[in-house]
């Protein structure tokens, strides 16, 4: 068996040993440019480790993630239970196949690996755009405007929302695929000019980032009365504070993944699954584990929700809809 430092309840700090009991590797990038977010996920495991009662006979074993050419064999040499990580798909697409029956939780948000051979943990855009369109639509939205950018993150939302419109008779949809990096005075009265002839009830801009939030401005500006009357719609990342202390924002809906707005996503997900780890072993009393253990129709509590786990390795979440009030947001499904 592989000596790494490890985590242990009883312990309460690091050290160099051999480990035991039930072996939790968890997969986080510890060297390169990814590294200070490696070790804020260790903080967050050793965190639900001391603060949840289930948890006494876990030892998480914190591998290097971003050495790829020896990862698996120190995780065959350890002989896990299960697995958290790695966080990027690639990585968790290469180690799968070798990692023989032990469960892997990837904290990935691709949906692409979604296939029943490891869990999917990361949050998922396509569950979050479902749940808003759907939501809108029996507010009696149905004309939309999705506004997209030119990359993975754009395509996949594009594909759900054409899933969505090819079920829905009364949905009407446009959308417009812009450059993530950079647009054009030109691109963006172009744009505006599409989304007024199209006269749509709601404006979908999923993701809440730098760009976005100066393209939507300048349409705002460009559009001048049009879009006061266009209900504007987005997904969790426009779920911070600075957006919600912009006063040109109100009315915006979003979607939020329990009562409070989440710091890091990651550092949630991990707390869960050692959370959910533990609650399994102390209901089952043993100390290593297939994939069925973990699917339990009553899903599993977690730090922002509940969270329920399926067959085909996907996480199930109920996502709360909030309205930008002014000075905060209020729920509103």
């Amino acid at each position: 068996m592989v000596s790494t430092a490890h985590y242990t309840k009883a312990d309460g700090h690091l050290q160099t040993s051999c480990g035991h009991r039930v072996n939790v590797a968890l997969l986080v990038p510890l060297s390169g440019p990814q590294a200070e977010l490696g070790e804020k996920l260790i903080e967050t495991a050793q965190q639900a480790l001391f603060e949840n009662p289930s948890t006494t006979h876990l030892v998480i074993y914190p591998l290097d993630s971003h050495k790829k050419t020896t990862l698996a064999e120190e995780v065959l040499s350890l002989n896990p239970s299960l697995i958290i990580g790695p966080i990027f798909s690639e990585e968790a697409k290469t180690l799968q196949p070798l990692i023989n029956d032990i469960p892997l939780f990837t904290l990935s948000n691709d949906q692409n690996l979604v296939d029943g051979s490891m869990f999917v943990m990361g949050f998922s855009p396509q569950e979050e755009t479902r749940q808003l369109i759907h939501f809108s639509l029996q507010k009696n939205l149905t004309r939309f405007v999705a506004l997209l950018p030119d990359n993975t993150y754009g395509r996949a939302i594009d594909r759900t929302l054409r899933e969505i419109l090819n079920k829905t008779p009364s949905m009407q949809l446009h959308i417009i695929v812009y450059p993530f990096k950079e647009h054009t005075p030109e691109m963006v009265e172009a744009w505006a000019q599409k989304i007024k002839d199209f006269h749509p009830e709601a404006l979908f801009i999923p993701d809440g980032s730098a760009v976005s939030q100066k393209l939507l401005s300048t349409l705002q500006f460009m559009g001048d009365k049009t879009f006061r009357h266009i209900t504007l719609v987005g997904l969790s990342q426009w779920d911070t504070p600075g957006i919600l202390k912009n006063p040109s924002l109100k009315g915006l809906w979003f979607t939020r993944y329990g009562s409070r707005p989440l710091k890091n996503p990651l550092e949630s997900i991990v707390y869960d699954i050692v959370r959910m780890t533990g609650d399994v072993q102390q209901r089952l009393r043993k100390s290593s584990f297939l994939k069925e253990d973990f699917l339990n129709p009553q899903g599993f509590k977690g730090t922002h929700g509940h969270f329920m786990l399926k067959a085909d390795g996907s996480a199930n979440r109920t996502w709360r809809i909030l309205e930008h009030t002014g000075p905060g947001a209020k729920v509103i499904g």
